[in-house]
């Protein structure tokens, strides 16, 4: 795992440049501050940063193993954003066309912790029960086995509403499922 102090984050990118900043981000995270709403920080700019509108980037692969890390060290109060922006960096890796290749150096360390992604969202969703985690979970799970577009669906289920009407859709059948 890339060290926080290591000189070598200054010369990754993301959605903004030089991902020097990103060490400092992920050191906020640590403590799981509450996360009021959307903009909260550091959700918000590691978010912004390292899954800018579905694009990844070198950033984003030195960043996973930190994320992961965090929230195994942390189960009790581990949030499931973290655990997001590291699913979702592997599906858009693997989907390919949404960034630059998994860099060799950054390999090992990457793919050490997506396989340990879904157990560490397990063993959060364990002690908290939260519906974010649960679907963190799920998506994780479905991740890990190469469904792609069920792990994206977990993800755009964090809102209740996509939720309800979906089911609705699938239920009744109902026609297309109005997301606007």
């Amino acid at each position: 795992m890339l060290a926080l102090d290591s000189p070598k984050w200054a010369t990754l990118t993301h959605a903004f440049g030089s991902a020097s900043d990103i060490p400092q981000y992920l050191r906020d995270l640590e403590s799981f501050p509450e996360k009021l709403d959307h903009n909260s920080e550091p959700y918000e700019s590691l978010w912004s940063s390292l899954w800018h509108q579905g694009t990844i980037y070198t950033a984003s692969f030195a960043a996973v193993p930190h994320l992961v890390d965090i929230s195994a060290r942390n189960p009790a109060i581990a949030t499931y954003d973290g655990l997001d922006i590291a699913i979702m960096t592997e599906v858009r890796r693997l989907e390919g066309g949404w960034g630059p290749e998994l860099p060799d150096d950054l390999a090992g360390p990457y793919r050490e912790a997506i396989d340990r992604l879904p157990q560490v969202a397990l063993d959060a969703l364990k002690v908290q029960g939260d519906k974010n985690l649960t679907l963190t979970a799920a998506a994780a799970v479905a991740m890990w086995s190469g469904r792609f577009t069920l792990a994206e669906l977990m993800y755009e289920f964090e809102d209740d509403d996509v939720c309800r009407r979906t089911f609705d859709w699938v239920r009744f059948g109902e026609g297309p499922v109005p997301l606007e």
